[in-house]
């Protein structure tokens, strides 16, 4: 079954998604609405007769800078301020890799 909803997705074909298809196109399409880069969902709630009652998709805690908005540079020299979480911040091993692959020497 994820077989024939992934080959829909990738190459739509000449006839009609059943309605289970059809809640996964939106939901696949409703991923893009996400703030996060590495961790894009879309989810789509319907009832018995697939007729779609919500959508929705991750999003960053209220608050926090969204992935899109964040830089590299920023956190390895340590001017993010909040924007990343604690870990990213005070972890010397993932900083040493961040600074190592992406930043210029």
């Amino acid at each position: 079954m994820i077989l024939q909803y992934t080959s829909l997705i990738m190459q739509p074909g000449p006839t009609t998604p059943m309605p289970e298809e059809r809640c996964m196109q939106v939901a696949f399409t409703a991923k893009y609405n996400s703030g996060c880069i590495s961790r894009q969902v879309g989810a789509v709630l319907a009832n018995k007769a697939y007729s779609i009652k919500a959508v929705g998709w991750n999003n960053t805690p209220e608050g926090q800078v969204p992935c899109l908005l964040r830089n590299v540079e920023d956190l390895v020299n340590g001017f993010d301020d909040g924007a990343s979480r604690d870990f990213k911040r005070t972890n010397k091993e993932f900083r040493g890799v961040l600074t190592k692959q992406y930043m210029v020497p």
